[in-house]
């Protein structure tokens, strides 16, 4: 639902502004109420969470590939090496 659509209630009662947002809601998706009602403040903590969660999982697999490189340039030192005589 967009805001812009209930500009022109800004200045209305809030029940005249509560029951046009509950009529706006019926239109658009043919039910009174949403089936779970979740506090904005748990969708904030749940997606900080996630966030985290991401964040933490980037950083372990950057640290993975950045040994995986390192081994791998250690490998071909080795093999060089032995290739040489070194």
């Amino acid at each position: 639902m967009k805001p812009k659509r209930l500009r022109n209630l800004a200045c209305a009662s809030p029940m005249v502004l509560i029951q046009r947002i509950e009529a706006l809601y019926h239109e658009r998706f043919n039910k009174s109420r949403p089936d779970v009602v979740v506090p904005l403040r748990q969708l904030l903590r749940e997606a900080e969470a996630r966030e985290r969660t991401e964040k933490r999982e980037r950083k372990r697999a950057r640290k993975q590939a950045e040994e995986l490189a390192a081994d791998a340039t250690r490998a071909m030192v080795t093999n060089i090496q032995r290739m040489y005589g070194g």
